[in-house]
């Protein structure tokens, strides 16, 4: 009662930014719990989400402690900022985009970590797709539906390429290439790309994260 009577009289004569803010300063202030504890509760919480979305895209977004936050999105701001040019076609936004998902899937932490890996993806591109002639979608594993371009330059890249066979109608994946039998890696494999989610009803964890 004592925030809301503090906080009311300010709501009519401050933007909604600036109102956030004050709200916050008060809210600390007037909160019975010291925030170092809640602090130290809230960063036991702090976690990476990655949400799909629609035209081939998708969110990812990390809970993080305000400082690291804050500095991360200044250094994308600074990098982004310096390679602003009449040559740059890219939008600021872009710009930041573009770098926080180039340093994420190539980057390397302070203490070693990254170091000789790369992000590994899994995109199931149908053969005419491939070579130009068909506009049908190729499938990136779980994520769904992305967009020929991007399965194209996704391929361009990729250190080997694995043939399988698949079912015309029902899509069902019906071989995986390879010269020699062996079960661990390629039956992963075979079982991460036929079935693209765990089996277990209701559930929708990546096959690649689900136990075998």
């Amino acid at each position: 009662t004592d925030f809301e009577a503090q906080l009311l009289p300010l709501a009519g004569r401050m933007s909604v930014a600036k109102f956030d803010r004050a709200a916050r300063r008060l809210r600390e202030k007037a909160h019975p719990e010291s925030i170092c504890a809640r602090h130290q509760r809230a960063l036991d919480d702090r976690h990476v989400i990655l949400s799909p979305d629609h035209d081939g895209m998708a969110w990812l977004s990390m809970l993080l402690s305000a400082p690291v936050a804050l500095a991360a999105y200044d250094r994308l701001c600074a990098e982004g900022k310096a390679l602003q040019s009449a040559n740059e076609p890219r939008t600021l936004a872009q710009l930041r985009a573009d770098i926080a998902g180039r340093l994420l899937t190539d980057g390397v932490t302070a203490d070693g970590v990254g170091v000789g890996a790369r992000a590994t993806v899994f995109v199931t591109i149908p053969m005419m797709t491939l070579f130009g002639k068909s506009t049908e979608p190729a499938t990136l594993e779980g994520y769904g539906p992305i967009d020929p371009a991007t399965a194209r330059e996704l391929a361009a890249g990729a250190p080997s390429l694995r043939r399988i066979l698949t079912h015309p109608v029902t899509g069902a994946v019906l071989d995986v290439g390879r010269d020699t039998f062996a079960i661990s890696s390629r039956l992963r494999t075979w079982l991460r790309l036929r079935d693209g989610t765990c089996r277990f009803p209701g559930c929708n964890t990546s096959a690649a994260r689900s136990d075998v």
